[in-house]
């Protein structure tokens, strides 16, 4: 076996036994066996390894109990001397090097979620509407930019996929129904009768604290991909954020197929129109549903992503993600469970006296809603 430097540590690992040390407990674990590998270098003062030449290699006859697992780590590349020929194509593993480094700074993120929110700063709804989508999507495409595992990948573009389905919704609404241009007046209306634009300022960096800490799972994701964690192994671990990620999609879609279904009802009925087939079958409110299932398997997903790892230092080290991802989650969890009440209320002031109704409600889920207050009804 050669190892050499060229521009850091390259080194070459054998599972098989020659390659233990005497004393050197081996791991289970692929990256701490290459972990043990290299502090033994250290640790025996080799700061030239050039100079090491073994003149009795280890002999594998079953190639198959090879492994190369440098493209774990974050090693530049890996140089093998005397090896078995179908180990050949594996001279050249993928970089990993900077993958730590090309993940999205917190700046970054922080930047991704405040910039779109300033747009509340023009229009008061907007901050809570185009802004949200466009901090997801920002979000996500940060992620996206470094090099991750598929399934990692898969979460970040989920997140993307989710801000630009609302932006278009939300700029189709705008330009096609007038009672929403008429709703979001009325809000800018009030907005201005509190004084100067530079009042909202506490709304706008409130929004966007809530939007990074909803995009920080995706955080944990990407710094658990980065540090060689096997999303996709069968660990309980890995298994849960599989189902996590299922669950983001299936909330993502049934959020959309509710805004797409209930829009196509209300264009060809009428506003006053009432959906209750479709997505809306059995949940009264798919969209706030869809969104509810989406963020909770969001957040669970981090969790799952950071116990792949298998370190209790991983833990640790994401303690600030772990915690904007629990403010994110029931942040959010707040805000959808009001408009649900909210929308409920709405629904049974308008449609109470009508029997489709009444038996639509009777068979439906309204999905997590806050419980009004009887002095909340009474002011209303």
């Amino acid at each position: 076996l050669k190892v050499s430097r060229a521009q850091g540590w390259e080194a070459a690992f054998w599972t098989g036994d020659p390659m233990r040390a005497p004393g050197m407990p081996l791991s289970q674990n692929r990256r701490s066996r290459v972990i043990w590998l290299l502090l033994a270098l250290e640790v025996g003062k080799l700061a030239h390894p050039s100079r090491l030449d073994f003149s009795s290699p280890p002999q594998l006859t079953n190639c198959k109990r090879t492994k190369l697992i440098a493209s774990n780590l974050r090693l530049p590349y890996v140089q093998i001397g005397p090896v078995c020929p179908s180990t050949a194509s594996l001279l050249k593993v993928p970089e990993r090097s900077t993958a730590l480094h090309s993940i999205a700074s917190p700046l970054a993120l922080v930047a991704a979620c405040t910039l779109p929110t300033c747009l509340g700063f023009w229009k008061t709804e907007y901050g809570v509407s185009y802004a949200y989508g466009g901090a997801m999507a920002l979000s996500g495409l940060m992620q996206l930019g470094a090099p991750l595992h598929l399934l990692a990948y898969a979460h970040a573009a989920c997140l993307v996929l989710y801000g630009v389905r609302l932006n278009l919704f939300l700029l189709y609404r705008e330009l096609r129904l007038e009672k929403f241009r008429k709703f979001r007046e009325k809000i800018e209306s009030r907005s201005k009768e509190k004084g100067s634009r530079l009042k909202r300022t506490p709304f706008v960096l409130g929004c966007s604290f809530l939007y990074f800490g909803m995009i920080a799972p995706s955080v944990l994701v990407a710094n658990a991909s980065s540090t060689g964690a096997d999303l996709a192994g069968n660990t309980f671990a890995a298994r849960l954020f599989q189902c996590c990620l299922a669950a983001m999609y299936t909330g993502w879609a049934l959020a959309a197929s509710g805004d797409a279904y209930k829009s196509s009802i209300k264009a060809r009925r009428g506003g006053s129109a009432i959906a209750t087939a479709g997505p809306f079958y059995f949940l009264r409110h798919p969209n706030y549903t869809g969104e509810q299932l989406l963020w909770a398997a969001n957040f669970v997903s981090g969790l799952a992503a950071t116990a792949a790892v298998g370190s209790r230092t991983a833990w640790t080290s994401a303690a600030g993600w772990l915690v904007a991802s629990a403010l994110g989650v029931l942040g959010i969890f707040f805000v959808l469970m009001q408009a649900t009440a909210g929308l409920e209320a709405k629904q049974q002031q308008a449609y109470g006296d009508d029997p489709v109704y009444e038996q639509w409600k009777a068979r439906s889920w309204k999905g997590f809603a806050r419980r009004i207050l009887p002095s909340e009804k009474s002011e209303k």
